[in-house]
C-alpha cells in the first residue's frame, strides 16, 4: 500500500484496489447533492421498488484510483460471496 492511497475492495473492479481520500470540497458536494429534495425522492422510490435498505445519508470518503467509483461501506466482499 502506498502513502497516497488505501487498499479497499471496489465493487466495480471486483478486487482490492487503491482508493484515494476525497478532498473536503468533494465531500461537501456529496452532502449537498444528497440533501437535495429531488435526490431524496428518487432514492426513496428506487429503494422501495428494489426493496433495498441502504441508507441515503452514506457519504463516501474514498474513490477508486482505477475506475473512479466511490467506495461504499457495504463493499467488503466480492460479488457472489454472501
Amino acid at each position: 500500500m502506498s502513502d497516497n492511497g488505501t487498499e479497499l475492495h471496489c465493487s466495480q473492479c471486483n478486487q482490492k484496489t487503491t482508493h484515494r481520500r476525497l478532498s473536503s470540497s468533494e465531500i461537501e458536494a456529496q452532502k449537498a447533492k444528497k440533501s437535495n429534495l429531488k435526490y431524496k425522492v428518487l432514492h426513496f422510490v428506487f429503494s422501495a421498488l428494489l426493496n433495498q435498505n441502504s441508507s441515503k445519508s452514506n457519504i463516501s470518503y474514498f474513490k477508486c484510483t482505477v475506475c473512479g467509483s466511490e467506495y461504499r461501506d457495504n463493499e467488503s466482499m466480492p460479488h457472489g460471496w454472501s
